[in-house]
């Protein structure tokens, strides 16, 4: 059986049903009611908060192998990283998956020094109790781009600043690649970035939505000053997550967020899903014409 962490999230809700159809047997674990969707497709449902080791530690059992999905902002990314990595050796976990992310020693991010904690306590934990591991590395997903909310609004926001590109990389290709490493007994030991083809400016984004959809969609920089009227619609109502949020910002409007498709392409035998392939896709499952 397969345990999966942050079910109920943006990546875990795009992942798991990739999962479950390729025919692993999963176990979710949260705090959130909706997991109960799940049910309907066989998982086995277990509500706990996954911040108590020994919550934890009974999630482990039954379970060889482990996708770990983090929460997303929180001062206790870490600690439940470690209790779950830990949970996972003393169960005898024959597998462990960690979904971290693409840079995380870019360290004016908080975010990226806690899912580097977490990395560094997998990498020592594995190697003292001989724990299969790999660790994944995505860059920024194209889901954070929300075609509704692009029609509805008539643009999107955007951290960078307009001359600064960024990378993306779609997550149900992600859900492929996270099969292939549980499917297979060749990526122990191994950390992947994750990245598609695109690495585009919020000019580019905007003709690239028009190019499917027909609309003239207007790339809103999130400036400093704005942080304080937006963070609520971006992270959850909690000091941490509103420092967090300043600190990526502030890294994403200097600096972008780069990356490179070959490892993401290697692992997919294929080409990575472009930006516009995510627009077509997004637009035909809203009922939207797509142009073209």
């Amino acid at each position: 059986m397969l345990l999966v962490t942050g079910a109920n999230g943006k990546i875990g809700s795009r992942i798991i049903p990739i999962l479950i159809q390729k025919g692993f047997k999963i176990r979710v674990l949260g705090r959130d009611p909706k997991l109960e969707r799940y049910r309907e497709f066989g998982a086995d449902i277990m509500f706990g908060d996954a911040t108590w080791p020994r919550v934890m530690a009974e999630a482990m059992q039954g379970c060889d192998q482990v996708f770990y999905i983090p929460p997303r902002f929180s001062y206790q990314e870490t600690k439940m990283a470690q209790i779950a990595i830990d949970a996972a050796a003393d169960a005898g976990v024959r597998q462990f998956v960690l979904m971290s992310v693409i840079h995380p020693h870019m360290d004016t991010m908080l975010h990226h020094t806690m899912k580097l904690n977490a990395e560094k306590h997998l990498i020592y934990k594995g190697l003292s109790h001989k724990l299969n591991y790999t660790i994944i590395q995505p860059v920024h997903f194209h889901h954070n781009l929300v075609v509704d909310r692009i029609i509805e609004e008539g643009g999107f926001y955007h951290y960078n600043s307009p001359d600064i590109p960024m990378a993306y990389v779609n997550c149900e290709d992600i859900g492929e690649v996270v099969s292939k490493i549980l499917s297979e007994n060749c990526h122990n030991c191994a950390t992947y970035q994750l990245c598609g083809p695109d690495y585009v400016v919020p000019s580019e984004v905007a003709e690239i939505f028009k190019k499917v959809s027909g609309r003239d969609v207007v790339p809103k920089q999130v400036k400093d000053e704005d942080l304080e009227e937006l963070w609520p619609r971006f992270v959850p109502d909690d000091p941490y997550a509103k420092e967090a949020l300043f600190h990526m910002q502030y890294t994403y409007s200097r600096f972008g967020f780069a990356g490179n498709k070959n490892v993401m392409e290697w692992l997919l035998g294929r080409a990575s899903t472009d930006l516009e392939t995510y627009f077509q896709r997004e637009l035909q499952r809203l009922g939207y014409p797509v142009e073209g």
